[in-house]
């Protein structure tokens, strides 16, 4: 996918990724939040860090940083 067309569809799918890298109850809703983490770092080096942080709203941003199934920027 294109930078741009990332760019056109992040702020709808970035709600129910934060979502799902906060559940952590079962093992099924584990292995989701391991998937959006993977997601949600993917779209990051796409768009770029800063461009991603500036979509987010500071409960998303909070939910990405306190989460282990995010991997970090580096």
């Amino acid at each position: 996918m294109s930078k741009p067309a990332v760019k056109r569809h992040l702020e709808g799918v970035l709600p129910l990724l934060c979502e799902w890298v906060g559940a952590s109850a079962t093992a099924e809703s584990r292995a989701r939040a391991w998937a959006a983490g993977d997601l949600i770092c993917c779209l990051r080096r796409i768009v770029g860090p800063s461009i991603f942080r500036g979509r987010l709203t500071p409960a998303q941003a909070a939910a990405i940083a306190t989460s282990d199934a995010v991997p970090k920027e580096l």
